[in-house]
């Protein structure tokens, strides 16, 4: 399995342990790249097409690490590799601003130009903010966990569903929001991202799930210091969203 994402810190969540959960299921061939600019957006993503511009670290995992390769324009992403899957994601503090969504289409007609045809594309919808977030990125939500939470499920329903590119949503956000009742700021590491156990590790079960269909019950792998009872929520959490992708329902 062979997947591209063209992300942000927030697919460096989502896919971090995603190769050891794959190689738990049985997957071979895996092949992971994160092109990766620090909180970007669609409109970056765009001008840095646009501009043919180095700005991005592609980060690539072959083997259940990564390694890093700096100053790499997007088109860098497409150097032949048969990918399976290709991800797109809004920046976390716009993901629920359906009017930030104006350059998706041309990202879109890029991914198809220069992917190989049968590469199916995907698309990683975020995880809302915890309480304690304070900053001026979780204010057009009136810092409300919640009120983010719905916004983004309604935007992707708006933007990504009806648009009809995408074969499917790795529902990230939701898989975070079944547990966040229980564990809450367990699940960050700061005020924005997934903590590096815990929190990734959820993200990665649902990225497993919605692209494999397998279930979750087989996983070995759990990153060090993960405790038994929370892996044990994290692949209920996961296999959740296959059956209620837009709604917790733990």
């Amino acid at each position: 399995m062979r997947i591209l994402a063209i992300g942000n810190s927030f697919s460096q969540d989502g896919l971090a342990w995603l190769y050891q959960i794959l190689a738990d299921l049985g997957e071979k061939d895996i092949f992971i790249r994160n092109m990766y600019i620090g909180g970007c957006t669609l409109d970056r993503h765009a001008a840095c097409v646009r501009g043919n511009l180095t700005d991005y670290t592609r980060e690539d995992n072959a083997d259940g690490k990564w390694g890093y390769t700096p100053c790499q324009t997007l088109f860098s992403a497409f150097d032949g590799t048969d990918w399976d899957y290709i991800s797109l994601q809004q920046q976390s503090a716009a993901s629920g601003l359906p009017e930030t969504y104006g350059e998706l289409d041309f990202l879109l007609s890029f991914v198809k130009k220069y992917a190989n045809e049968n590469a199916k594309l995907v698309w990683q919808m975020t995880w809302a903010y915890p309480m304690h977030n304070g900053g001026e990125a979780f204010a057009p939500y009136g810092y409300d966990h919640l009120k983010m939470y719905r916004a983004i499920v309604e935007t992707v329903k708006e933007k990504i569903v009806n648009n009809g590119a995408f074969t499917k949503i790795v529902p990230s956000g939701t898989a975070i929001e079944n547990l966040y009742p229980r564990f809450g700021e367990r699940l960050y590491r700061d005020h924005l991202h997934l903590s590096f156990d815990f929190g990734r590790y959820v993200a990665a079960l649902t990225w497993a799930k919605t692209l494999t269909g397998k279930s979750l019950q087989g996983v070995r792998f759990a990153p060090e210091g993960v405790t038994e009872e929370e892996k044990k929520a994290a692949i209920e959490a996961a296999e959740a969203t296959a059956l209620s992708p837009f709604a917790p329902t733990l």
